[in-house]
C-alpha cells in the first residue's frame, strides 16, 4: 500500500513539474517603471499600482518573469565603426519586457485591460504562438 501511495505522489508531483506553460495564458508587458529585472531572472515590483492589479487578480508576483532574460540593456544601441557619420541604431530595450503567467485567457484579458490603464505600462498584449499561414508555390522551396 505504501508503495502505491509513493507512486501516486510521484506521478502527481511530476505532472506539475513537467507541465508545459501555455503561452495563450500569458501577457507580454513593457513596463516603463515600477518593475526591475534581477540577475537571477526574477522581477522586483516596486510600483504599488502594479502590485494592486496583480493582487486584485490573484496573480502572484513570482508569475512576473523577464521575457528576454539573456538580453542586455547595452544591446539597445549599436554603432558601426565603418560608418562613423551614420546615426546610432537603437533597438527596443527588451529588459523592460516581462511575461506574466495567468490561469486562463479570461484572467489574462482582465490583466491586460487593468495594466493598460497604468502610467507605468507602455504596452500590454496577449502572448501567443506564431504559425505560417501559407506555403509558397515555389516547387523548390524545400531546397532553400
Amino acid at each position: 500500500m505504501k508503495k502505491y501511495l509513493i507512486i501516486i505522489a510521484f506521478t502527481i508531483a511530476s505532472i506539475n513539474v513537467f507541465a508545459q506553460q501555455n503561452p495563450m495564458n500569458e501577457a507580454m508587458v513593457y513596463f516603463l517603471s515600477g518593475v526591475t529585472r534581477n540577475p537571477d531572472t526574477t522581477a522586483t515590483i516596486t510600483s504599488q499600482n502594479i502590485l494592486n492589479v496583480l493582487s486584485n487578480l490573484n496573480i502572484p508576483t513570482s508569475n512576473v518573469k523577464p521575457a528576454f532574460p539573456e538580453f542586455n540593456e547595452i544591446d539597445t544601441t549599436i554603432s558601426f565603426p565603418e560608418f562613423p557619420n551614420e546615426p546610432v541604431t537603437k533597438e527596443m530595450n527588451k529588459t523592460k519586457v516581462y511575461r506574466i503567467i495567468c490561469i486562463d485567457t479570461f484572467q489574462r484579458n482582465q490583466l491586460i485591460n487593468n495594466l493598460l490603464a497604468l502610467a507605468e505600462v507602455l504596452f500590454a498584449e496577449p502572448n501567443g504562438t506564431a504559425e505560417h499561414n501559407f506555403i509558397p508555390s515555389d516547387t523548390r522551396f524545400n531546397e532553400q
